[in-house]
C-alpha cells in the first residue's frame, strides 16, 4: 500500500525542521482552538436536548399523554418508511 503524507502535514513538518519551538507552540495552539469549537459543539448540542425535552414536556401537557403518544409513534412510523425508501434506492442494481 502506498501511504502519502497529506501537503499541509508536510509543510508542517518543514516549519518543524526549521524552527520547532514555534512548531510546537502552533499545534498547542491548533488543539486548544479545536478543543474549543468542541466545548461549543457540545454545549450547542445540549441546548438542543434540553429544547426537544422542554417541547416535548409542554406537548404532554398542552395536548394531554395519548395524543403527543399517537403524534411520536405516527412521525416515528413515517421517519422509518423514509429511510427505508432511501436505503432502497441506495442498494446497487443487479447484485
Amino acid at each position: 500500500m502506498n501511504w502519502s503524507i497529506p501537503p499541509l502535514l508536510e509543510r508542517y513538518f518543514a516549519f518543524f525542521d526549521t524552527s520547532p519551538i514555534w512548531a510546537v507552540l502552533l499545534a498547542i495552539l491548533v488543539v486548544v482552538v479545536l478543543l474549543m469549537l468542541l466545548k461549543m459543539a457540545v454545549r450547542f448540542f445540549v441546548i438542543v436536548l434540553v429544547i426537544a425535552a422542554l417541547v416535548l414536556l409542554a406537548s404532554y401537557f398542552i395536548h394531554g399523554e395519548d395524543q403527543t403518544n399517537d403524534a411520536i409513534r405516527k412521525s416515528a412510523g413515517q421517519s422509518s418508511e423514509i429511510i427505508n425508501q432511501h436505503l432502497e434506492q441506495a442498494e446497487p442494481k443487479g447484485s
